[in-house]
């Protein structure tokens, strides 16, 4: 039996949540999808462990889903704790935002994300790119879930 595919989704908009978990449940993996939802970066961050609760050995989550206009913590602020914590520096993480400002999505590619998704087109451009994203990272993409060391 294949593994579920887990995915982080980093999201404070119900309608937004409903919309992309909706998504998912559409896609035709060979395997099954598994959101766990946080709603704050706060929270994200404390289900990635990064407060010290997480066991290394236990590296639960294969995508992470993160909108960039969070409250307290923002996604870009959650990006930069990511990319720079061995545990989850190479875990795939795409940004999402109802903004299409390209500096905005510059900022979030140069800080380390994989990609960047604007919802502000219509929500059935928004789901099929959903639907590509848990295709190519959950069906063709494997990330290596060993340590990281990172540059200094």
């Amino acid at each position: 039996k294949n593994p579920a595919f887990k995915v982080l989704l980093v999201e404070d908009d119900l309608g937004h949540t409903k919309l992309i978990c909706g998504a998912f449940s559409e896609c035709r993996l060979p395997r099954p999808i598994d959101v766990a939802v946080a709603r704050t970066g706060e929270c994200a961050a404390e289900s990635l462990g990064m407060d010290g609760g997480q066991d290394p050995a236990v590296l639960p989550f294969e995508l992470i889903l993160l909108d960039v206009f969070l409250p307290h913590m923002t996604g870009l602020d959650l990006l930069r704790r990511i990319r720079t914590d061995p545990l989850w520096y190479v875990t795939p993480v795409v940004i999402f935002s109802c903004s299409d400002d390209e500096a905005v999505a510059a900022n979030c590619l140069d800080a380390g994300a994989n990609a960047f998704v604007s919802k502000a087109k219509d929500p059935g451009a928004f789901r099929t790119s959903i639907a590509r994203i848990a295709d190519f990272w959950g069906d063709e993409c494997h990330v290596s879930r060993q340590q990281v060391c990172l540059p200094r």
